[in-house]
């Protein structure tokens, strides 16, 4: 990666190179975005957003928003307040702007009544990341 090239950019490059037809270049580019992932301790549920193979490329994120939400998703209201409490701690820490914006985003649907699962596992998995302890129930 050049001194310019976001990681982003270079992320951008390699998944264009896994077409490849030379399988060695291909692989190469596999194991790269591999190595950047881990050097910035994302998984890939992080790195992907969850609408990438969207069939309907003109829906927004507004629209998206506002879609319902399968109550079966939902997390248990006995959890929330604690996980709040987490949310806060996190954004106390130094965290990227990204992440910053993923809380702002996770405390928006808490007082939505839309906090589901999904962001629950992400809030977690990053505490644990972060070497933060998360509240038991």
């Amino acid at each position: 990666m050049s001194e310019t090239e976001t990681p982003r950019q270079r992320a951008v490059a390699l998944l264009n190179t896994l077409g490849d037809p030379d399988d060695a270049v291909a692989l190469a580019a596999a194991r790269e975005l591999d190595r950047l992932r881990q050097e910035h301790a994302a998984d890939w549920d992080m790195v992907l957003p969850a609408n990438l193979w969207s069939d309907d490329e003109a829906e927004t994120e507004t629209e998206t928003d506002d879609q319902p939400v399968d109550t079966d998703d939902l997390v248990a209201p006995a959890l929330i307040d604690r996980d709040l409490e987490l949310i806060r701690h996190l954004r106390t820490l130094d965290i990227e702007p990204d992440t910053e914006d993923e809380l702002d985003y996770i405390e928006q649907e808490i007082r939505r009544d839309r906090y589901v699962r999904m962001d629950r596992a992400y809030v977690h998995e990053l505490a644990r990341r972060m070497g933060v302890p998360i509240p038991e129930v």
